[in-house]
């Protein structure tokens, strides 16, 4: 038995297609079986269900139902099918059955959301193969004032169909296993049943919490053709761009609905007002920043600063000639002045031994022998 993924590759099933046997299954049972008391409960002959197999598997193109086959055997069929997948229709595992279950009452109002998410992430032949499914067992409830076969009796039969085969405990007899199952089945797991219930929900095109379409254009007049925009907002016409480093705002068409930035005022340091002359560090001309103000006491930057005391000393006991330094000397401050010890002249060093004045002898001494 092939997976329905590459059995609808190989057969070409466009996107709602359900395999050939499936379809013709539910069409037999259709016809002759929806009053026929436990249908799908009532298993058929099994030499018949095996023939029946084996004639479908030679030649499937061509493959019909007659009128002399029985119909438990062909909804026995159906099963045998869906139980023999490699890969489940809807695999579901029992703790999330068991789960849903428990908020089954949320599901229930919000219309079965949850579900319908993960039917729509089944592939596409699986989705078409759970369709027809589930709207052919709501249909064969119908009957089942006839067929006595409601919701529960059709969730015990197909639950190991649809969702696969679950774990059964270790270390249990058959039997053991099977009242499990069925406690299961009759307790702790409604999900089939719900699926069988609410399938018009689940598969209804248009679901009541989705915002209704917009009312159709009124009669004579001329519907509007626009090139952009959704079904709930449609503007007419794109509103002009606003210059980058432009602090102005235009004013928004009527059928802009973007909203817009506040100004910026004069005063921001944002750096897309950086080109503006009307900056708070600089003023309203581009000269050269104004000086900076003198502390009290102190002399301007622009005089030449006063020489060091000890060369003003110098020059102060060594010369003693006049020089225009000398009057520089008087501008600083007292404080600055220190008394000075009085100083011999520095001789010149220039000078050579022989223009030094050689001292006299001194007469007082006696002669040297």
């Amino acid at each position: 038995m092939a997976f329905l993924v590459d059995y609808s590759t190989a057969k070409g099933l466009q996107d709602g297609d359900v395999p050939k046997i499936i379809r013709i299954c539910i069409q037999e049972i259709g016809k002759r079986g929806l009053e026929s008391e436990g249908i799908y409960r009532v298993s058929g002959r099994h030499a018949v269900v095996q023939a029946l197999q084996h004639n479908i598997e030679k030649d499937e193109e061509r493959f019909e139902f007659s009128q002399k086959d029985d119909v438990y055997a062909v909804s026995s069929l159906l099963k045998l099918y869906l139980r023999e997948l490699p890969e489940p229709v809807f695999k579901f595992p029992l703790q999330e059955r068991i789960q849903h279950t428990e908020d089954r009452a949320d599901h229930i109002s919000n219309n079965f959301m949850l579900l319908r998410s993960k039917i729509r992430r089944l592939p596409p032949v699986h989705q078409a193969t759970l369709k027809a499914l589930l709207e052919h067992l709501a249909r064969v409830v119908t009957f089942s004032e006839k067929n006595k076969m409601d919701p529960k009796n059709l969730a015990i039969v197909f639950g190991g169909v649809i969702f696969g085969e679950d774990e059964m405990p270790k270390g249990g007899d058959l039997l053991s296993v099977q009242t499990w199952k069925f406690s299961v089945a009759h307790e702790q797991d409604s999900l089939m049943e719900d699926l069988i219930i609410h399938a018009h929900i689940l598969y209804e095109e248009h679901p009541s919490h989705y915002s209704p379409p917009l009312p159709a254009t009124p009669a004579g007049e001329p519907a509007p053709v626009y090139t952009y925009g959704s079904k709930s907002t449609k503007v007419a016409s794109v509103p002009p761009s606003t210059p980058s480093g432009s602090a102005t705002v235009p004013h928004p068409s009527p059928q802009d609905f973007t909203p817009r930035l506040p100004a910026r005022p004069t005063s921001s340091i944002h750096p897309s007002l950086r080109a503006n002359p009307q900056t708070p560090t600089r003023g309203h001309s581009d000269g050269p920043p104004p000086p900076l103000p003198m502390r009290p006491g102190r002399q301007s930057i622009d005089e030449s600063p006063p020489p060091s005391p000890s060369v003003a000393s110098t020059i102060y006991e060594t010369d003693d000639s006049p020089s225009p330094d000398r009057e520089s000397l008087n501008t600083v401050p007292p404080t600055v002045q220190r008394p000075m010890s009085p100083l011999r002249p520095v001789p010149d060093i220039s000078e050579t031994p022989q223009s030094l004045p050689h001292p006299h002898p001194d007469e007082s001494l006696p002669p040297s022998v």
